[in-house]
């Protein structure tokens, strides 16, 4: 610790003394040297607020949210499903227009010496095609094109979403006599009536939540209600958490992408009760 006293004059430096010298000057030092000159303080630092401008069709978080002048500050972008950031994100401290870099969904800058407020535009991703949300369905799949089938319950609720307001959850139990047959899904129900043209993608993705892990699942695309051999693929889930699953079409035999008729999820191996599967947000990706 710096200090500023002096201790001259306090005794004669002397054999018999120089003891009592040194006893006195350490109190005097712990003591903090009253009577001496003050120690200097550091000035305390001056912390400015990152502020968030009101956004559509996607959020921007900050961290920190408040910064001295000169901190990096990491701006973490969440576009809606279907959309993309416009550009990059905009930091404004007043008139100024603060320098931002960075990509895809993460941009820094470097904190002025003001409050700043940060803006951006979201439009919809070209590369993207949103097939379902269930933000739209009432309660049970009892009303086409909704429907669920076999040892399974299906149904939307809040209490499935991944994002927006609601998603959808189907419950199976034991269904190892019948390894395919319990899930839900949407049909048209009508010979031409086309679900969904995906002729100008590559694959299809979703987010699903299970229950437990161990158990199976299948997603099945198919051209016409009653094609066989049905296109369909087997996934796996990996936590008991949200993920994202992607399937590339090709991997749906037969499969005529341009006129897909039937979707459906299934549990195929389940060997235990009250399974149960959250699925939200399918889309068609590029």
């Amino acid at each position: 610790m710096k200090t500023n006293c002096h201790f001259a004059g306090l005794v004669e430096r002397t054999a018999g003394t120089l003891f009592a010298a040194v006893v006195i000057a350490a109190a005097i030092v712990l003591a903090g040297c009253p009577g001496g000159p003050e120690e200097e303080e550091t000035p305390d630092s001056t912390s400015y607020k990152v502020s968030i401008g009101e956004l559509t069709n996607g959020s921007i978080t900050a961290n920190p949210t408040s910064a001295d002048e000169g901190a990096s500050v990491t701006l973490t972008i969440k576009p809606d499903v279907g959309y993309r950031l416009k550009g990059t994100p905009t930091v404004t401290a007043g008139e100024t227009t603060v320098t931002v870099s960075g990509s895809g969904n993460s941009y820094t800058f470097a904190m002025p010496a003001s409050d700043v407020t940060v803006t951006a535009e979201f439009e919809l991703d070209p590369s993207l095609k949103l097939l379902e949300d269930f933000e739209t369905v009432t309660g049970v799949f009892t009303t086409l094109p909704y429907w669920y089938a076999g040892a399974a319950y299906g149904q939307a609720n809040a209490d499935s979403k991944h994002d927006g307001n609601q998603g959808a959850q189907f419950n199976y139990g034991d269904i190892t006599a019948d390894p395919w047959y319990a899930g839900f899904g949407m049909d048209p129900d009508g010979a031409d009536v086309v679900l969904w043209d995906l002729s100008e993608y590559n694959a299809i993705t979703f987010w699903v939540k299970a229950n437990r892990l161990g158990d199976k699942y299948k997603v099945q695309l198919k051209s016409e209600q009653n094609q066989e051999p049905i296109p369909e693929v087997e996934f796996s889930v990996t936590t008991t958490e949200w993920e994202q699953i992607t399937i590339s079409l090709a991997d749906f035999a037969g499969l005529d992408t341009s006129s897909v008729k039937v979707f459906g999820i299934f549990a195929s191996q389940s060997t235990v009760a009250e399974g149960a599967l959250y699925v939200d947000t399918i889309q068609a990706v590029k």
